[in-house]
């Protein structure tokens, strides 16, 4: 019963620094976002850029920064806790052959990741493409 009401204490605690550090960023990036649009130049950017893209793109950034960033960082710090501590447990109650395929699972892990960022580094430049996407709409 302790163990449960502190795990569901310093959940509570990891989620309101998640808001209160994802706040404080939301305000830093508005106000340099801010500060550097209305320092523009007034006749090469305000003349070519529309005052809709202008807030959709203010927008679009603040949401993420909002919404996913403070949550996913949050977890991010997380995952090497709960990892260790999972090994820890496995050591205590099983063997120590465990750590070897720890390790051996860590290695596996990276090199999958590697793998897959260079592959979901193409897909992305891909379907950025200005050419592909005209293309693949007329069809």
């Amino acid at each position: 019963m302790l163990l449960t009401l502190s795990s569901v204490a310093l959940l509570f605690v990891r989620m309101i620094m998640a808001v209160i550090g994802g706040v404080g960023v939301s305000k830093r990036l508005h106000f340099d976002m801010f500060v550097r649009v209305i320092r523009a130049p007034i006749n090469l950017f305000f003349d070519r850029v529309p005052l809709g893209r202008l807030i959709n793109r203010f927008a679009s950034d603040l949401d993420v920064v909002d919404n996913t960033m403070p949550f996913t960082l949050s977890r991010i710090a997380f995952m090497p806790v709960d990892i260790i501590a999972k090994v820890v447990v496995c050591c205590l109650a099983g063997t120590v052959w465990v750590l070897p395929l720890a390790f051996l699972f860590v290695w596996m892990g990276f090199k999958i990741q590697q793998r897959y960022f260079s592959v979901y580094r193409e897909a992305f430049r891909l379907c950025n493409l200005e050419i592909l996407k005209n293309n693949l709409l007329k069809f």
